[in-house]
């Protein structure tokens, strides 16, 4: 009996623990060449995170290394790779965030956008 109390005592610590994590995928569809770019950002949330749908100019050759998400505080940042001596293109991006701990911002490009719930 004092075993099995020890080893749920020292479990419990354990299984309390709070994992931090950003998980992030991409998806994207080259649409032609970058002209007068929407600034609209449209967000889908669920259980499994939030999905972002919107155009951004990009590299022509643009792949699912060309971008980096990072937390600062409560602020994910969507940066993309954008080199000088790149031809540009127009494309549609899909961007599925999972994060823990949840954050409050989002800036993608220069574009922050607030997260939150709306009361009706």
């Amino acid at each position: 009996m004092k075993r099995f109390l020890l080893i749920c005592l020292a479990g419990v610590p354990l299984l309390s623990c709070n994992d931090n994590f950003i998980n992030h995928k991409i998806e994207h569809k080259k649409l032609g060449g970058c002209g007068e770019i929407s600034p609209l950002i449209q967000m889908e949330s669920n259980i499994a995170g939030d999905r972002y749908i919107f155009n951004q100019c990009l590299p022509d050759d643009f792949d699912e290394k060309g971008y980096t998400v990072v937390r600062s505080g409560d602020t994910l940042v969507v940066s993309f790779n954008k080199k000088a001596d790149k031809p540009l293109s127009e494309f549609n991006v899909t961007l599925d965030i999972d994060a823990n701990p949840k954050y409050g911002h989002i800036r993608i490009g220069n574009q922050v956008l607030a997260i939150g719930t709306v009361e009706p």
